[in-house]
């Protein structure tokens, strides 16, 4: 969550972490955001993560940061990394990419199919599609009406 005021910017994360927040510097500012990729979109540079119960407080005088007592286990939302994030973000301090990447190489050794190619569907299964065709060794084809084999 993030609350600005007439001068300061407060970005707090839940103790948990369940969903992500990190921290970019951008000329002699900084900005929170989601989304590592998002950073790179106004070239700013990632300087970390937000801690889980972390409370930042961003004013003239630069970033304060105030730690809550961490929770007992994280509890992240697992539909960041297969879904909502871009394929261009680390989440989690993960890679989303090779993250969706490797949960298709994952599928292929684990349930093994006959089949003639690997299509993605919706979009963000693309990359756990090439894995799985990488490891499968299947053809990996957009979908379309006029697939010829």
């Amino acid at each position: 969550m993030v609350i600005m005021t007439e001068d300061s910017l407060l970005a707090f994360r839940d103790p948990h972490g369940f969903r992500p927040l990190c921290l970019g510097r951008l000329n002699s500012g900084y900005v929170l955001t989601s989304e590592t990729c998002a950073l790179d979109l106004v070239e700013a540079e990632y300087v970390r993560e937000v801690e889980p119960g972390e409370i930042l407080i961003i004013n003239s005088q630069g970033v304060q940061s105030i730690r809550c007592e961490k929770a007992n286990r994280r509890a992240q939302c697992i539909f960041e990394l297969i879904y909502f994030s871009r394929p261009d973000s680390t989440v989690f301090g993960q890679n989303v990419y090779l993250f969706r990447k490797k949960q298709g190489q994952l599928l292929a050794e684990e349930f093994p199919v006959k089949a003639d190619l690997v299509m993605p569907f919706p979009d963000s299964g693309n990359y756990a599609a090439i894995g799985y065709a990488q490891a499968s060794g299947f053809l990996w084809r957009w979908g379309s009406s006029e697939i010829t084999m």
